[in-house]
């Protein structure tokens, strides 16, 4: 169990530029240390806005924030380092775009630069919320997402895409099964699909350097695996992401059978209006 664990923050600012993933659109973003007991904030603008998953607005292709009139878009990958290291407390200002750059693809770039400024333990516990009953949100027979009890974070993830065909992995989440397993995953898509999520006005700022790409054609991913299983992985990631937005820092057993954003952010808005409604 975590009933001794610390609240943690980063020790000093970092700052992160590039492209967005959908937007292709330069944007940079700093993350800040705050104090105990703050939970993570949005700097935008001089305006300060508190997280939840109440303020996801969108789930096509990516997770989006929205405060008022200001949407943040494609935040799951920064996310999910949150609940990966167990990061408790920080401030993300906007300094322009409407996009979490997507970096490599993956959440390892942020993983690095917030080990190289290094995290601080703060004096106030980290307070986890459990839930006492199953959560369950069906698609279909089976594309399902379950959220059980449980005193640790546990996920058990199943994908099968046609072509890329089944992949399976269960963890428990901890600092390092996170950075080892789990954060060097890319975002991935098929080769196929480029042009018609371009005309869409998805994926424009999407090439080989930020996504890993299967080519059906070719029946294989045209860039060089991660891991072996590295979809599964990938998605496993996003959804660390949507659980890092829910406040309080949830815990529990996720198991997943094609899932994706909008089942992973319905599930846990569900848990939320459950208990927080009034």
């Amino acid at each position: 169990m975590y009933l001794m664990e610390r609240q943690k923050t980063i020790k000093r600012r970092i700052t992160f530029e590039g492209i967005g993933l959908h937007t292709g659109k330069e944007s940079a973003l700093t993350l800040e240390p705050a104090d105990e007991n703050i939970g993570i904030l949005f700097r935008i603008d001089g305006k300060e806005f508190y997280v939840n998953i109440t303020n996801v607005c969108d789930t096509l292709q990516n997770i989006s924030l929205c405060f008022g009139e200001r949407k943040v878009m494609t935040v799951e990958h920064l996310f999910s380092v949150f609940t990966g290291l167990g990061i408790d407390n920080l401030v993300i200002e906007i300094n322009y775009g409407e996009e979490v750059p997507i970096l490599d693809g993956s959440a390892y770039e942020f993983v690095k630069a917030i080990k190289e400024v290094g995290l601080v333990e703060q004096s106030a516990r980290r307070e986890y919320f459990y839930i006492d009953r199953e959560f369950r949100y069906t698609k279909s027979e089976d594309q399902y997402l379950v959220l059980k009890p449980s005193d640790r974070l546990i996920i058990d993830y199943e994908i099968d895409f046609e072509f890329i065909g089944k992949e399976k992995l269960r963890l428990e989440v901890t600092p390092e099964t996170y950075e080892r397993e789990i954060s060097k995953a890319r975002t991935f898509g098929f080769l196929e699909d480029a042009d018609r999520l371009k005309r869409a006005g998805l994926a424009l700022g999407a090439d080989l350097s930020n996504v890993h790409v299967y080519s059906k054609a070719d029946r294989k991913f045209i860039n060089q695996d991660r891991y072996p299983d590295e979809s599964v992985r990938h998605k496993i990631l996003d959804l660390l992401g949507a659980i890092a937005i829910f406040r309080p820092s949830l815990t529990g057993e996720f198991i997943a059978r094609k899932s994706g954003h909008t089942m992973d952010v319905a599930l846990l808005k569900e848990v939320y209006f459950t208990y927080f409604s009034y």
